[in-house]
């Protein structure tokens, strides 16, 4: 993987990693209810997480392509229809308040480190997201070095963003002007995730 294409994938799975959702408030309510190693242990929870789905995507891969001659052009193209139709998503939801697109509710349960795991695990969505983008980058011959490459910028971004979270999360105004202009950043990120779905259409 040459350089360009790994800053393309820090890109994406730092815009991912920031879009406020529930593992956002899943964060913030622990850090504020348990204090900062509380957040801290929640962020390493979630980024490994994280890094499961991220692991069955780029290994997964591999094994469909093996039955499936034709997977990797398959992928490739249900990647670039769900990349658009998660950016479209984006536009549409930033028109309703923060609280409707956000889902704010009740997230005792998921505390501390196995909580932050548990946020990120009962996403199904974290794995197509991934399936998206590494479908981009992954083939038969990719090596096992790239892939791990891929596993680890995507954790390791997940980790510091909630890390970085974790440590604001006291400043009040900082979390709730996020929250404020929460659809702007919504609209920006689902124009990049349509635009990046083009990647395969052109290359």
């Amino acid at each position: 993987m040459d350089l360009t294409s790994w800053l393309q994938v820090v890109l994406v799975c730092t815009l991912g990693a920031v879009s406020p959702g529930p593992s956002f408030f899943v964060v913030i309510s622990n850090a504020k209810l348990g204090g900062y190693y509380k957040g801290i242990s929640t962020s390493v929870g979630h980024g490994l997480g994280i890094a499961v789905y991220a692991l069955f995507s780029v290994y997964g891969l591999t094994f469909l392509f093996l039955i499936i001659p034709d997977g990797y052009r398959i992928i490739n193209w249900f990647g670039a229809i769900f990349l658009v139709f998660f950016g479209i998503k984006l536009w549409s939801s930033s028109f309703k308040s923060s609280k409707e697109r956000i889902g704010l509710g009740s997230h005792e349960v998921f505390s501390g480190f196995w909580g932050g795991a548990l946020i990120a695990l009962l996403n199904p969505k974290v794995a197509i997201f991934f399936l998206a983008i590494f479908s981009q980058f992954v083939d038969q011959e990719t090596r096992s070095e790239v892939r791990l490459t891929l596993v680890a910028t995507a954790t390791l971004i997940d980790m510091a963003w909630y890390i970085l979270v974790s440590t604001i999360f006291s400043w009040k105004r900082m979390i709730s002007l996020m929250i404020r202009y929460s659809n702007i950043f919504d609209r920006v990120v689902g124009t990049f995730f349509i635009l990046f779905s083009a990647r395969v259409i052109f290359y």
